[in-house]
């Protein structure tokens, strides 16, 4: 593979392809925060699942679970944010999963899952930004 070293050349490749230039970080609507807790999810009124949020934005929470969820699934979003007593309550869909083997058994398998928040009240945004 050949390297660009000429200014010109680089820019023209920056322009063919931005996607390739950008970051990850550079790709999200708004900031996210590495965060611990505990979510509670509940679909269809009568399945509930729960998993373990790491990373939370204004925009949608990042999950970990064993729950076997589908890419456009919606359900309910209930969590209490760390050092308060503010429980967020928000209709969620699933953007992206990704499959895990967290040991040798398959019974260890997990999957991280990005949640898009639907109509998040404006009540919450206040709330969210103090834990971002």
């Amino acid at each position: 593979m050949r390297q660009l070293t000429d200014p010109e050349e680089t820019l023209e490749h920056y322009n063919f392809y931005p996607q390739c230039f950008k970051t990850h970080q550079n790709r999200r609507a708004s900031p996210r925060a590495p965060i611990t807790l505990f979510v509670c999810c509940q679909q269809d009124g009568n399945t509930t699942w729960a998993g373990i949020a790491y990373n939370l934005s204004i925009g949608g929470i990042a999950i970990r679970t064993r729950y076997p969820v589908n890419v456009g699934e919606r359900f309910r979003l209930e969590f209490l944010l760390p050092d308060t007593q503010d429980f967020v309550k928000v209709e969620g869909e699933v953007t992206w999963r990704k499959f895990h083997l967290g040991g040798s058994r398959l019974d260890e398998i997990f999957s991280t899952t990005g949640i898009k928040f639907l109509g998040l009240y404006e009540s919450y945004r206040p709330i969210l930004e103090k834990c971002i």
